[in-house]
This record gives C-alpha cells, sequence and structure tokens, in this order.
C-alpha cells in the first residue's frame, strides 16, 4: 500500500512538472489551433503587418516552407509573382500544403540562400475571433 500510495505521488509530481513546464505543449484543441492564411473579414477587423497578399501555395521546399504565387499585393512592395512563405512552427500551427490559398499578412526578410521570404504571421482561431469581435462591437462614448 505504501509502495502504491509512493507511485501515486510520483505520478501526480511528474503531471504537475509536465503541466508547469514552460516548454512548448500539445495544442489544446480547435480553438488554439493557428492559421497564416486570412481573409477579407480579418482585413477589416484590423489584422494588419508590412506585406499583405492574396497568394496560393504552389510547392512546398520543407515543413512550414513553401513557394506561392502571388495573386495580388494587397500592401507591401513585391516585384515578383512568385515568394518564399514561411512561419514560425508551434505544435498549434496548421500546415499548409499545395493549393492551400488566402490573405497572408507578415514582413519580409531575406532566408539563407539570399531569396525575399515572407515571414507569415499567424493567429489562433481564438485569437482571431476575439479581434473580429472586438472590431465589430460599436465604440461607446
Amino acid at each position: 500500500m505504501k509502495r502504491f500510495h509512493a507511485l501515486s505521488i510520483s505520478f501526480a509530481l511528474l503531471v504537475a512538472s509536465v503541466l508547469m513546464s514552460p516548454i512548448a505543449h500539445a495544442c489544446l484543441g480547435e480553438f488554439s489551433e493557428s492559421s497564416i492564411f486570412f481573409d477579407e473579414q480579418d482585413l477589416k477587423a484590423g489584422i494588419d503587418g508590412q506585406v499583405v497578399v492574396e497568394a496560393a501555395i504552389i510547392e512546398l521546399t520543407a515543413e512550414f516552407v513553401g513557394i506561392a504565387r502571388i495573386d495580388k499585393i494587397i500592401k507591401g512592395a513585391i516585384d515578383k509573382n512568385k515568394i518564399v512563405i514561411t512561419t514560425v512552427a508551434s505544435s498549434c500551427t496548421r500546415g499548409f500544403g499545395v493549393g492551400a490559398s488566402g490573405i497572408v499578412v507578415g514582413s519580409l526578410e531575406r532566408n539563407a540562400h539570399g531569396e525575399l521570404t515572407l515571414v507569415a504571421k499567424q493567429e489562433s482561431n481564438h485569437q482571431r475571433e476575439a479581434r473580429r469581435k472586438a472590431h465589430a462591437t460599436p465604440a461607446r462614448l
């Protein structure tokens, strides 16, 4: 009985230490999932960046790195019709594949090969919904 009690306490401490650890955790559900693709509603609700484009992924070069065809430049200076798009990955980042498309918002940087790269913002479903609601709520005087 004492051994079972000691094992139970050890297990509880292990679980507590994992849950309280500052390292990355598994995504907690659909509300936590994030995406780099936005839509017109997001532009109206205040999403913004150095660069805003409508783009479609035409080739994947690595996980969370793709080559995109630029269909429309909404904001920013890009003089090409294709660009490398990447994002910082987390356990909640929804991956993107060939054919994925939408509005991409971010900043321009050069990658290790000197290629112009759009580092895309991402936003969780929860953050997106909160921003949309906040923007839709009329200001009170």
